[in-house]
């Protein structure tokens, strides 16, 4: 029986050894990382775009498309563009052949706030509000310059740049700024 006892203790053990290298066998090939096929392009796998290469008013369709690619989608004479994020899409006005607007979408990646434009360009002389005054982000125009930004005073954030010919607030306003008043929302309580 001692004999009997001891060939059980003997395969116990040897199914206990055979159970330990089964369980640390898959605890360690369950902790291999995975490749996604499909994962979603991190910030530095995206192309970086050099906005100092289009002009509003002298790029073609064609310069429009080396810098910002092929367009997603297209609507009439707006071209949309992909851009670092999934919600909004880079943007372009294209009349006869040449970009006459851009809209350039801002994100944490890019590493741009309100002071990158603020330190080129000064102060905005002009502050017009829209649909997103309520949540702090105001337009903020220099006509005389081409370039606007939606951007937030306060928190510094930077959401849209728009580049587009020099004109006067007026011209911008009814050519570019529609859904924007140059007086600030009445607060809702």
């Amino acid at each position: 029986m001692n004999k009997h006892l001891g060939q059980k203790t003997k395969y116990l053990l040897v199914g206990l050894l055979l159970l330990s290298v089964i369980s640390v066998v898959f605890v360690f090939s369950s902790t291999k990382p995975k490749t996604n096929n499909n994962a979603t392009p991190q910030p530095s796998q995206i192309k970086t775009i050099d906005w100092s290469k289009l002009t509003p008013g002298e790029s073609t369709t064609k310069d429009v498309t080396d810098v910002l690619g092929n367009p997603i989608i297209q609507k009439e004479n707006v071209y949309f563009f992909k851009s670092s994020t999934s919600v909004a899409n880079n943007e372009a006005v294209i009349e006869n052949g040449t970009a006459q607007f851009f809209k350039e979408i801002v994100t944490l990646s890019d590493k741009k706030t309100v002071d990158t434009i603020t330190s080129k360009y000064g102060l905005a002389p002009n502050t017009l509000y829209g649909s997103n005054s309520i949540n702090g982000f105001d337009l903020y125009v220099y006509p005389d310059k081409g370039v606007a930004y939606l951007g937030n005073s306060i928190t510094r954030d930077l959401l849209e740049i728009w580049h587009f010919t020099p004109t006067d607030i007026d011209t911008f306003l009814n050519k570019w700024g529609q859904g924007y008043s140059v007086k600030p929302p009445k607060p809702t309580f």
